[in-house]
């Protein structure tokens, strides 16, 4: 996804007459295709090659797989008269993901709540294993979900509860995580 690729597609006029070929591509979204925008005209027996750049947008809705397509040729005037090749056509995964904390600072005596936005932005399914860390180590971390999977293009909001130690006394600590 993101990278173009190019399908060189070879047509023949294997019919008696000068002829023009229109080239499409089945069972793909139409946007993923960008090719010859007229048609191609060919002598009796003779051949051409044309290039269909495929490019698949780095979107979640573009989803990894395998997808089978039907390149075709179409003659304009004889449009009974098709000739199409099949193939497979591989969609790699990526990955990529946002995590968003709010608020940003909690004031509290011994826990603060926060809410995590995680979302699934690559266009495979993705599982995600939550952690807390400080440097000091002073802090617990509680995940309304610890494990999390999601589809690729959602997003789930978790509950996350930050815990200190408990102090009688003293001025107020500032603690940062991650």
């Amino acid at each position: 996804p993101g990278q173009p690729a190019v399908v060189r597609v070879t047509l023949a006029n294997t019919g008696p007459t000068v002829d023009h070929l229109r080239v499409s591509v089945e069972r793909v979204p139409a946007a993923w295709i960008t090719g010859p925008t007229t048609e191609v005209q060919l002598i009796p027996g003779g051949q051409a090659t044309v290039a269909l750049t495929v490019n698949v947008a780095r979107s979640a809705q573009n989803r990894s797989g395998a997808y089978p397509v039907t390149i075709r040729a179409q003659s304009r005037d004889n449009p009974g008269e098709t000739g199409g090749a099949t193939a497979m056509w591989t969609v790699l995964p990526f990955e990529m993901g946002a995590l968003t904390i709010s608020p940003s600072r909690v004031f509290a005596r011994t826990s603060g709540h926060y809410e995590l936005s995680l979302g699934n932005d690559s266009n495979t399914p993705a599982s995600y294993q939550l952690t807390g860390g400080d440097e000091e180590q002073a802090l617990r971390f509680r995940f309304g979900e610890p494990v999390v999977s999601l589809e690729p293009a959602s997003v789930v909001r978790i509950s996350l509860v930050v815990q200190g130690s408990r102090r009688l006394a003293g001025s107020p600590l500032t603690r940062r995580f991650n």
